[in-house]
């Protein structure tokens, strides 16, 4: 039993490091996507010899960065909605298989 106990904790703490581990990444993700909207869209030198167009950014890769961003939640919200269903499941047959036994433990003590 307590094998089981701890195999649910190491769990539990995996999934806690693969949570704080995306919410990280997603959050560079919305950064990038910041300093993208903050950038001008046409720069200029001050001698006014080169000038560089960030249009392209603005219309190709931040479309691209919000939508990496949309999906990843999206994917995110369903697999953790998935795994959490798994996790209620398995551990009502935990506790169906062990909770007998606990009770029995706590009435003859």
């Amino acid at each position: 039993m307590k094998s089981s106990i701890s195999s649910i904790v190491v769990l539990v703490l995996i999934i806690a490091v693969v949570i704080v581990w995306l919410q990280q990444k997603l959050r560079e993700l919305s950064q990038w996507s910041d300093k993208i909207r903050s950038c001008e869209p046409a720069l200029t030198t001050n001698n006014g010899v080169f000038a560089v167009t960030c249009s392209f950014f603005h219309h190709s890769v931040l479309p691209e960065l919000d939508c990496i961003c949309q999906c990843s939640y999206e994917f995110v919200a369903a697999h953790s909605i998935a795994e959490a269903r798994q996790f209620i499941t398995e551990l009502e047959q935990f506790i169906q298989v062990f909770m007998p036994f606990c009770y029995v433990d706590m009435v003859y003590s």
